[in-house]
């Protein structure tokens, strides 16, 4: 996730970075089938942060069932 951080924790956060970045570790983890417990607490993280993108986050979201 080291992309991801490297994006939002910059001066001025780049939000549609940090999304494109998520959005390729969603579809990674989703063709992979992450075992249940870690993908449990993997998928509260990504969530919290597709949601703070807001609508660049949306399809991190919906990979995710939410």
């Amino acid at each position: 996730m080291a992309p991801v951080e490297d994006a939002v924790t910059g001066e001025t956060p780049d939000r549609e970075q940090a999304g494109h970045h998520l959005q390729e570790l969603a579809s990674g983890l989703e063709r992979a089938g992450a075992p249940a417990d870690a993908g449990a607490t993997l998928i509260d993280a990504l969530s919290r942060i597709a949601q703070w993108l807001g609508p660049l986050g949306a399809g991190v979201l919906a990979l995710l069932g939410h």
